[in-house]
């Protein structure tokens, strides 16, 4: 882990590619790295889960999103394996995106849901169009209720979890480092944060 005070570089200007390969390495600049490339594409991310729980799922669609989305963000993490060789990135992320779902479909057919609908494909046309779709403006002005607080500690807790309560340690105390709060205090603006964006994405699907 990177001490304090000591130098990190700007990753801010490097490729994707570059990115992957200092996530792969999983040395102390994998995290810096990481949260570079979740910068890019949370928001990409975001809205091909919520383009595959409107498709995939008839009930508790927000919890779905949610778990996707970590899920997703886990796995991107833990297996780094995009190829600029072989294409876009965005269209990686999708492919990754649409088997967690699948995976994650799976488990909720055992559990809220008996009727399987078909799983769509996310194509790279798809990845285009996703950012000016409906549910990706539905979901932009959502967040845009949030703070800037409030939506950092808000992804960063979907962008860890597992399923799990707390995040790692390390990342907890940078999230209250960086934004001058305690781990109680992050707990209560994620589950602040979390409820407000469930009732105004509410409010916006009542008025479409």
């Amino acid at each position: 882990m990177i001490a304090d005070g000591e130098y990190v570089p700007d990753l801010k200007n490097i490729s994707d590619g570059q990115l992957f390969a200092l996530i792969a390495a999983k040395d102390d600049l994998a995290h810096a790295a990481y949260r570079v490339l979740y910068d890019r594409y949370a928001q990409l991310i975001w809205s091909l889960c919520c383009d595959a729980g409107s498709k995939l799922v008839r009930w508790n669609k927000e919890q779905f999103v949610e778990e996707l989305f970590s899920q997703t963000m886990i796995k991107i993490y833990v297996h780094p394996t995009y190829d600029p060789i072989r294409g876009k990135v965005s269209t990686w992320i999708s492919g990754i995106a649409r088997n967690t779902a699948f995976d994650l479909l799976k488990e909720w057919n055992d559990h809220t849901q008996t009727t399987v609908e078909p799983i769509p494909e996310f194509s790279s046309e798809e990845d285009e169009s996703t950012t000016s779709s409906p549910l990706h403006l539905l979901l932009t002005q959502a967040l845009e209720m949030l703070s800037d607080r409030e939506k950092d500690i808000l992804l960063t807790y979907l962008m860890y979890e597992d399923g799990t309560k707390y995040l790692p340690g390390t990342v907890l105390q940078e999230l209250c480092t960086r934004h001058g709060i305690t781990a109680d205090n992050a707990r209560q603006i994620k589950s602040r944060a979390m409820k407000k964006l469930r009732q105004q994405i509410q409010l916006l699907e009542m008025d479409k």
